[in-house]
């Protein structure tokens, strides 16, 4: 049986397998999304850092991403949709090659600006519809809200 996401369970919300095609069931468990496609999740969620560093204070915005481009950027985020945001480690985003985007110089004095808390939060959404091969098809996509604190440092001289 699988179990749906993001439905109590109180709700009947569990599948046979029979009924789900094994290669739906591999794809979410093994992703091995397109290399653009990563590169593009990649940049987008830089560009939500970029936009924080802006802010002064804490910053959250939420972008919708396809399933298989955050799981394979960040494998150790939990599968199941949540309600607690699950925290993102400085290695976790090395990995991911989210590195760079962790601490700015933000002034000519060089003053730094690092985030320190992370947290993502996965939220159940749907892709638009297209159709492939005479089907209508929705791609499995997630809603990551991502939540950051900073902490400023001064430049010593």
């Amino acid at each position: 049986m699988v179990k749906w996401l993001g439905y109590c369970a109180s709700q009947n919300t569990w599948e046979p397998k029979v009924h789900m095609p094994a290669e739906v069931i591999e794809a979410f468990d093994f992703p091995d999304p397109d290399p653009v496609r990563v590169e593009e999740t990649r940049e987008r969620i830089g560009l939500v850092f970029e936009r924080g560093m802006k802010v002064p204070l804490q910053y959250e915005e939420s972008i919708e991403i396809r399933h298989d481009a955050v799981r394979f950027l960040f494998p150790n985020v939990p599968a199941e949709i949540q309600a607690a945001p699950a925290g993102i480690s400085d290695q976790d985003l090395e990995d991911a090659g989210l590195g760079p985007y962790v601490e700015r110089t933000i002034n000519a004095n060089g003053s730094r600006c690092r985030i320190v808390q992370l947290t993502f939060r996965l939220l159940l959404a749907k892709s638009p519809s297209f159709y492939h091969d005479g089907e209508k098809v929705t791609r499995p996509i997630e809603r990551l809200r991502i939540v950051f604190r900073k902490s400023y440092q001064s430049a010593t001289l």
